[in-house]
């Protein structure tokens, strides 16, 4: 008796998470990736502003162009490929420069900061 009821509570706990699995990458498709490309279009103005005197600047250029691409296809496999460390450090030189320019002030410049930082976890998730 004792087998069977095991066996009962696995393939309910297994049938109870092929939904939840498959919610999760409706989340991940649905939410995150469109969250996503809204964030992208400022964030890879900070990229631009950040990379003036680098000279890895066509390399993180070419990598935004590509990152810009992928995020409309919304291929994650592809995704998970960008070299997003190399992006978020120009984003937040980027804010850097604005900084020090004028641009924006201490708190936008927070905000902006703090933007990188949701994308980062959200690209964790992709």
């Amino acid at each position: 008796m004792r087998p069977k009821f095991v066996s009962g509570v696995l393939l309910g706990l297994l049938l109870g998470a092929v939904p939840a699995a498959c919610a999760g990458i409706k989340a991940r498709d649905h939410i995150l990736l469109p969250a996503a490309r809204q964030a992208w279009v400022g964030i890879s103005s900070d990229v631009q502003r950040g990379v003036a005197d680098s000279p890895k600047r066509e390399q993180i250029l070419a990598e935004a162009d590509l990152a810009t691409r992928l995020l409309a296809e919304g291929d994650r496999a592809k995704l998970r490929t960008i070299n997003w460390p190399l992006l978020r450090d120009a984003a937040l030189r980027g804010i850097e420069v604005k900084l020090q320019a004028g641009e924006v002030g201490p708190g936008v410049a927070e905000s902006l900061r703090l933007r990188i930082q949701k994308f980062d976890d959200a690209w964790r998730k992709l």
